[in-house]
């Protein structure tokens, strides 16, 4: 996530809080016990997708258009849907180059969204709400 965030920063989650797009969650991996993910949330229930190879073009509700390549996987479990399902959204890390995120490994359940990130506490030169 970097430049949102570098190693060893640490935030307070709203584990109550429906995620909005654009904010920021933390998230079960699912396939790697122990390990926390942070994401940011590009597309939510509802939003209009489709599918063209292994390209994913998403609609928000303000006309945008986000266009990202998919793992062929990912591609392949997406085909044929038409809008996110409700209680599912597309995740993103801030380092697109570098990131595992919704594009290799599909759309986050809202049950694997541990909170939504809104303070960091640490390190003390960078403490703040998070943007």
């Amino acid at each position: 996530m970097i430049p949102t965030f570098t190693e060893g920063d640490r935030i307070l989650i709203d584990k109550g809080k429906t995620p909005k797009r654009y904010e920021l969650v933390t998230l079960d991996p699912l396939k790697k016990p122990k390990e926390s993910y942070i994401k940011r949330v590009i597309g939510i229930p509802n939003d209009t997708i489709k599918i063209d190879k292994n390209t994913l073009y998403l609609e928000t509700e303000d006309n945008k258009i986000v266009t990202v390549t998919l793992d062929a996987s990912v591609a392949n479990e997406l085909k044929g849907l038409e809008k996110i399902p409700k209680n599912n959204y597309f995740v993103m890390g801030d380092n697109r180059n570098h990131s595992n995120d919704s594009r290799s490994f599909g759309l986050v359940s809202i049950k694997q969204i541990e909170g939504v990130a809104f303070f960091r506490y640490y390190p003390l030169n960078r403490i703040g709400l998070i943007q």
